[in-house]
């Protein structure tokens, strides 16, 4: 802990009568106070001790304490400073909810867990002393939600914050975890929802696995959308309709050997992955591609020409071995295909080279659907 930091226990203003939401974190900033191991300007930065000729906290009068409360409560309103990143990227979420959420009209604001800077990064903190921090701050955290209006959403920015607000000693009703996105093979987002209870208030609450400052703009995108969705249900977004429009009108592939080939099968809006044997089929794992991850796995089809594929793909001098099949169908534009230890680009099986076509494609089905298909 940084002692010649004030504390901030809010960014912006929660009195404010226009707001809507709030973000919650884990602690400020170093560098909302110092450049390279020396104070920013006082217009730059957020108050210090020495602004006001004290070497302890509890030395702060009155006066002290409501020029720094001030200085923070216009934060996001100070044309004379920059927001840290952090917030910018927070803020292309928010927006992204709802036109109305934003830091800079006061309809937004933010607060962390810990209202103290730490000379190291959070995640250069041991856990120990992670958790320290975090029960030392319990009190006045508890003190900043109790001010918020009935109704204020609550957008807990990481695993972390999603689960200390769940240990303040307050009711939280949360429904089970959902699946916000699929990235790479066995990666994705996911994301929680519930309600928590304080006094007579009710917060709807929101919490995700990633934390915005480590998304890239097309994921931050997927969580908007996500947060949104479980917000103000139905098509009110823009990107609604669109979402659809990425979404095939048939998607059936399988893949393997004669005893325990792999199927994917688009069916009831969602991706159906299973595998089946000879006689029985196995549990399947149901997933829901962002519009994104759609888009990125239409890129690749036209890519690799996967409307023009063969209708039958054989070779017959390998009995068994692999086998594979193909239906797809995406804005009027269909193909269906098959072969046994023949591919696209590759018709020497039933091994193939990662750089031909169907390895390609089958790289494209296990980044849209976060499985190894094998």
């Amino acid at each position: 802990m940084v002692s010649d930091c004030v504390p901030v226990p809010v960014f912006g203003n929660i009195a404010s009568p226009h707001l809507k939401v709030v973000t919650i974190g884990l602690n400020p900033a170093l560098n909302e106070f110092y450049a390279d191991g020396i104070p920013k300007a006082r217009i730059q930065r957020l108050a210090l001790l020495a602004d006001y000729r004290v070497q302890s906290r509890t030395d702060l009068r009155d006066e002290d304490v409501a020029d720094a409360t001030g200085r923070r409560e216009i934060y996001f309103r100070d044309h004379k400073r920059d927001w840290h990143s952090y917030f910018e990227k927070m803020e292309s979420v928010l927006t992204r909810v709802s036109p109305a959420w934003t830091y800079a009209m006061s309809s937004a604001a933010h607060i962390d867990l810990v209202a103290c800077a730490t000379q190291n990064r959070w995640s250069k903190l041991t856990g120990d002393c992670q958790s320290a921090l975090i029960e030392n701050c319990r009190e006045h955290f508890l003190a900043s939600l109790s001010q918020l209006p009935n109704g204020t959403v609550i957008l807990c920015d990481g695993p972390r914050a999603t689960n200390e607000i769940q240990k303040l000693g307050l009711r939280v009703e949360m429904k089970p975890a959902q699946l916000i996105n699929v990235r790479d093979v066995g990666r994705g987002d996911t994301g929680w929802q519930g309600n928590l209870f304080l006094g007579d208030k009710t917060f709807p609450l929101r919490g995700w696995s990633s934390q915005v400052s480590r998304l890239p703009a097309v994921w931050r995108i997927d969580l908007a959308f996500w947060i949104h969705g479980t917000l103000f249900p139905g098509p009110t977004w823009p990107s609604a309709q669109a979402t659809k429009n990425d979404f095939p009108a048939k998607f059936t592939f399988s893949y393997g050997g004669w005893e325990n080939p792999r199927l994917v099968e688009w069916t009831n809006g969602v991706l159906d992955i299973n595998h089946y044997g000879m006689t029985s089929r196995g549990a399947g794992t149901k997933v829901r591609p962002s519009n994104e991850a759609w888009r990125r796995f239409w890129t690749t089809v036209e890519n690799l020409n996967v409307w023009q594929w063969q209708p039958e793909y054989n070779n017959s001098r390998v009995l068994d071995g692999l086998q594979w099949s193909l239906t797809l169908e995406h804005n009027g534009r269909k193909v269906s295909c098959e072969g046994s230890n023949a591919f696209p680009g590759f018709e020497d099986g039933p091994e193939f080279p990662e750089t031909c076509e169907f390895a390609k494609f089958l790289k494209a089905i296990q980044a849209l659907t976060g499985h190894k298909i094998d």
